[in-house]
């Protein structure tokens, strides 16, 4: 999962999960912590991300007909912070790419799939806090 940057202060930074549990975050800028980290998930922490795929990203959603536009690469909101995602478990192979809407104060897209990994991941640690966000983004 990466988020990238957009006209503002949205964070830029990348998080990558390996199927052993090891969690590599990169960042570039808008950020607490610059630079390279790793930690590592649990086994119970990388069966819940497994879930989580699971159930939040539906390939059936992400290349249906209607929605296909939504998630093309790169996303269409120039200037917005967007999110590209990556997760070949549940069958996406390529990278998709959308909007983080939650920054315009709209809900999310894919129930919010990026901030539960961010939470389960605990990046808020590396990446810093959203203030004024509640619950995403928000510490």
């Amino acid at each position: 999962m990466r988020r990238t940057g957009c006209d503002g202060v949205c964070p830029h930074y990348s998080l990558s999960i390996h199927g052993d549990g090891r969690v590599v975050y990169a960042c570039e800028f808008h950020v607490k912590v610059r630079g390279r980290r790793e930690s590592r998930l649990t086994p119970e922490q990388l069966a819940r991300l497994r879930r989580t795929l699971a159930e939040h990203v539906k390939t059936e959603v992400i290349y249906g007909e209607r929605e296909r536009d939504w998630y093309t690469c790169p996303h269409r909101g120039l200037g917005l912070g967007g999110v590209v995602l990556l997760a070949p478990e549940v069958g996406v192979s390529e990278p998709i790419c959308y909007v983080n809407y939650v920054f315009l104060r709209a809900p999310p897209l894919l129930g919010g799939v990026d901030y539960l990994i961010e939470e389960l991941v605990g990046s808020h640690r590396w990446a810093g806090c959203a203030a004024d966000l509640k619950g995403f983004g928000g510490c």
